[in-house]
């Protein structure tokens, strides 16, 4: 086709690239250059970029820490979360920061050498945070890709790897970053910033995979043409399943699957803490080296965002026992040998990428199975599933087949019983409809929950836990359109129910109801949701001499109730006439007698008598 044909000559064009930027004298010229105009106002300057002792480099301090580079005070760098997965089932977040351009010509410069090996020159590189807690950074709002972090000092440390160090003295503000920033994560690729319609999690992912060989020549197990067919061709691969999963409104594109060789070797070493034996891999080495490659080779000396919107690092073996990881709202991901291949590890890195937070249960932050940012499977084309309704939600993929609802609106005035036809994502479309795939019910727009229904069919088939089931989320932060882990609540089949016990901490309880059969070849699955215990409590300042919830004298009471699932109030008992004096001896769902709440209408029928 005419699309592949223009891949083709990309393709080409990338190679000549890699031939011209990969002539060592020419990198050399142009590593010192560019160390020397960006970085000069930190360079001519001690205060600007100081040493720990007058008696070494103005720049730098050799120490049995390794080289120690001086940060200026009020240095800025974007704060990143970078989420790693394990063999074992466990992950793990640590906090990064993107060191823009400047600095990292700066630390070449301050070290003399014009040596893009050990700190690439020119190059946006992305650090791990020593001295500063994930959990400090959410107390201050910060947010993965959209905020920064000001220092009033700190230090670039390399044993290694680079690493960002804020001491316990050091002062540090976050503020957020305005989408025009061109550090924010919504304004990274110069050719999505041309059209502002589109988010961040649709259009076309301009997608380059980075098959890594290390100084001995240790690569992945899968060659170029087999990451090429389980990242991009198979029928079931990240380009595939995104775009089916997405309802067409993503497209993940191919600019290359390449070979980059770094100067380093993939290996792990043991320490002791806490009294234990630790082994840590060099990952973070391995993708930093990648990286300072591909900028030069495949994104001309600038910035991969400038080219990419998704970067995926495949690591041969050797660093360690973990799966992969990626930056969310980032753009790369980076995976350990073979789990480059595996869908499930790519569709999970990637929405990371987009985003997303881990889908979990009450046990483990990956525990959802239903779907997918759960555990990575080591399975090859598949399993085909998507993403859960929280997820759907947040990405807004199907715009047209999502809605709130709040079961709280109106107390006052209360709706009538709520109800929905829930479609699985196999059967969505693109026009008008009423059936809905994801919907959200809204508890303090932070933490709210999320109903969709699991139907295990099509691009769904392969889901492993929840098939065919009504299944609800809640999710932990981040309001229904940004980062937040989701966990699974409840699962329901045929006419079951699941009940919120003080909703959004008030009296009332929400119940969520299966209507008839669900599964199998049920395309429309049919809910009902519905507010439990609607008589309000009302405490007493001294001993009643009646219930609580008793209206006064012959006062009917104004609040509604529920019979038989229906909500009704005394003006519908009044209006049934032939039908009020047997509604009247009825009981309301809650057990109290519907006579007791309505005693005016009741004894005009005849049935009672007021008391006072």
């Amino acid at each position: 086709s005419a699309e592949e044909k223009n891949e083709e000559h990309k393709c080409s064009a990338i190679e000549i690239i890699n031939i011209i930027w990969t002539m060592k004298n020419t990198l050399v010229i142009i590593g010192i250059f560019l160390a020397t105009v960006q970085a000069a106002e930190i360079t001519a300057s001690s205060s600007s970029f100081r040493s720990s002792s007058s008696k070494n480099n103005n720049n730098s301090n050799n120490n049995n820490n390794g080289k120690r580079h001086l940060l200026e005070s009020g240095f800025e760098c974007t704060l990143y979360i970078k989420a790693i997965e394990y063999e074992d089932g466990h992950g793990e977040q640590t906090l990064t920061c993107e060191l823009p351009p400047r600095t990292m010509a700066a630390l070449a410069a301050a070290d003399g050498s014009g040596n893009s090996t050990d700190i690439p020159m020119g190059v946006s590189e992305i650090v791990e945070i020593v001295g500063v807690g994930e959990e400090s950074m959410k107390q201050m709002g910060a947010i993965s890709g959209a905020s920064i972090m000001r220092l009033s000092e700190g230090y670039i440390e390399q044993d290694g790897d680079l690493r960002l160090v804020v001491p316990s003295k050091a002062n540090f503000d976050i503020e957020s970053i305005s989408e025009d920033d061109g550090r924010h994560f919504r304004n990274r690729h110069r050719s999505r910033q041309l059209s502002r319609k589109l988010a961040k999690s649709t259009g076309r992912l301009k997608t380059l995979v980075l098959r890594v060989i290390d100084r001995e020549g240790a690569e992945p197990d899968l060659s170029i043409d087999q990451l090429r067919s389980k990242i991009f061709t198979d029928k079931v691969s990240l380009k595939t399943q995104y775009k089916a999963c997405s309802n067409s409104r993503v497209k993940i594109q191919e600019r290359g699957v390449v070979n980059v060789f770094i100067n380093k070797v993939a290996q792990t070493r043991t320490r002791i803490y806490n009294g234990m034996e630790v082994v840590d891999g060099n990952n973070a080495v391995l993708e930093q080296a990648a990286r300072e490659q591909a900028v030069y080779k495949y994104a001309a000396g600038g910035s991969l965002s400038d080219k990419f919107d998704i970067v995926m690092y495949c690591l041969p073996a050797g660093s360690g026992d973990w799966i992969a990881y990626a930056y969310i709202n980032g753009r790369d991901s980076v995976y350990n040998n073979k789990w480059c291949g595996m869908v499930s590890t790519q569709m999970h890195e990637v929405g990371h990428n987009l985003g997303l937070g881990h889908s979990g249960d009450s046990e483990n932050q990956y525990g959802d199975q239903s779907s997918m940012m759960g555990y990575s499977y080591f399975i090859d084309n598949g399993p085909a599933m998507c993403f859960n309704a929280a997820k759907n939600f947040q990405l807004n993929w199907y715009r047209n087949q999502d809605t709130t609802y709040n079961p709280l609106d109106g107390l006052d005035n209360p709706k009538p019983l709520a109800k929905f036809v829930l479609n699985g994502v196999s059967d969505a479309v693109r026009g008008r409809t009423k059936k809905l795939i994801s919907l959200r019910l809204k508890v303090d727009d932070k933490a709210d929950y999320y109903v969709g229904y699991n139907l295990a069919s099509g691009i769904n088939r392969g889901s492993v836990e929840a098939r065919n089931q009504i299944v609800i989320f809640r999710k932990q932060a981040g309001g229904p359109r940004h980062y937040g882990k989701s966990i699974r609540v409840a699962e329901l089949s045929s006419n079951e129910e699941y009940t919120v016990e003080n909703w959004n901490k008030s009296t009332h309880d929400v119940t969520i109801r299966v209507v008839g059969d669900i599964g199998g070849n049920v395309k429309d699955a049919k809910i009902e949701i519905f507010v439990r215990g609607y008589i309000p409590i009302v405490v007493p300042t001294t001993a009643p001499t009646k219930p609580p919830w008793r209206p006064d004298g012959c006062s009917n009471t104004r609040i509604k109730f529920l019979v038989n699932g229906n909500l009704r109030g005394c003006l519908w008992l009044k209006r049934i006439k032939k039908q009020t004096k047997r509604k009247c001896e009825m009981k309301d769902d809650g057990g109290k007698q519907v006579s007791d709440l309505c005693p005016q209408t009741c004894a005009e029928a005849g049935l009672t008598t007021c008391w006072s």
